[in-house]
């Protein structure tokens, strides 16, 4: 079955059991993951599309530390 990217996130969110504070954090990455992959499958999520997430979240002034946050909770969903 062929996954959007929000239902593979909700699943993964959904099959952790996460302390308040991790689950917080989580959610606000992924409401700046969503932005960019909402609209895609997660087989849609490759190797282009991160790196252009990540150049957009450079642009954006994230830092090196942050946009690693960011591909760790993708690499979980995966």
């Amino acid at each position: 079955m062929r996954h959007t990217f929000q239902e593979a996130a909700a699943l993964w969110i959904e099959a952790g059991q996460w302390k308040p504070k991790t689950l917080a954090g989580y959610v606000k990455l992924l409401n700046i993951i969503e932005a960019e992959f909402g609209g895609h499958y997660w087989d849609q999520v490759d190797k282009p599309a991160l790196l252009a997430f990540i150049g957009k979240r450079k642009e954006a002034g994230s830092g090196v530390a942050t946009i690693n946050r960011y591909l760790s909770v993708v690499s979980g969903i995966a």
